[in-house]
């Protein structure tokens, strides 16, 4: 069968999946008919276009990383103007909410950063960082995917959801280093023991302290980042 240049052929598929076509003819009467003006002016327009969309994603990425910074700033100061009251969870709290509204990706990049500058102000200790790095950025991935799920969920699950996630994994910071600190240090299977039974007790009190923190400022400070546009 011959195919005439009046046929419309397929010149690529969109992100929809569905299929773009144009005509070959059409096509060629654009800028074969002597209106080269309107050429002119399309491939103008196709120019602002691409420059217009360059400008969206600088501006958006200016935005990202603001926030990232201002998330990372603000977790430092709270760790350590809090540092000295018992009971506040208060990076657990900022992190999780941060995490469940702008997801893992952004997340990991804060407990990451996070994790690494706090060394500048407390001192680089090994069992520290490594704890850190791998306790905050399985915090973000948990807490990222978890609001995904909760989205649509009513307000009082969501909190009872988080805090109860907030408590549980709070509890693998202490087992982690239970494990961290042993190994780093060579302690002997004796002084290991000893070390996850006196932390115990620790373990059970920042749960719990996590869940309330969480239960009570998770919301007022979720209603905060629902402002921000990125």
């Amino acid at each position: 069968m011959k195919v005439t240049e009046s046929e419309e052929i397929k010149i690529g598929s969109v992100s929809n999946g569905e299929e773009r076509v144009l005509s070959d003819k059409n096509s060629d009467d654009i800028c074969n008919s002597g209106n080269n003006e309107s050429c002119v002016k399309n491939a103008d327009k196709d120019k602002s276009d691409i420059k217009n969309r360059k400008e969206n994603i600088a501006v958006r990425s200016s935005k990202e990383i603001a926030l990232m910074g201002a998330t990372v700033a603000l977790l430092l100061a709270g760790q350590f103007v809090l540092s000295g009251v018992q009971g506040v969870e208060v990076v657990t709290v900022f992190l999780l909410s941060f995490c469940v509204a702008f997801g893992v990706r952004r997340g990991m990049v804060v407990a990451t950063v996070f994790s690494l500058i706090r060394n500048f102000i407390y001192g680089f200790y090994l069992n520290v960082i490594i704890l850190y790095l791998v306790y905050y950025n399985f915090f973000a991935f948990t807490f990222g995917f978890t609001g995904k799920f909760i989205k649509n969920l009513p307000l009082w699950a969501k909190v009872t959801i988080l805090s109860a996630a907030a408590g549980i994994i709070t509890c693998c910071f202490t087992l982690l280093d239970d494990i961290i600190t042993p190994y780093i240090y060579g302690y002997t299977a004796k002084s290991a023991t000893v070390y996850f039974y006196a932390s115990l007790p620790v373990m059970g009190i920042q749960a719990v302290c996590a869940a309330i923190t969480v239960a009570l400022l998770w919301f007022p400070i979720s209603k905060a980042f629902s402002l921000i546009r990125l």
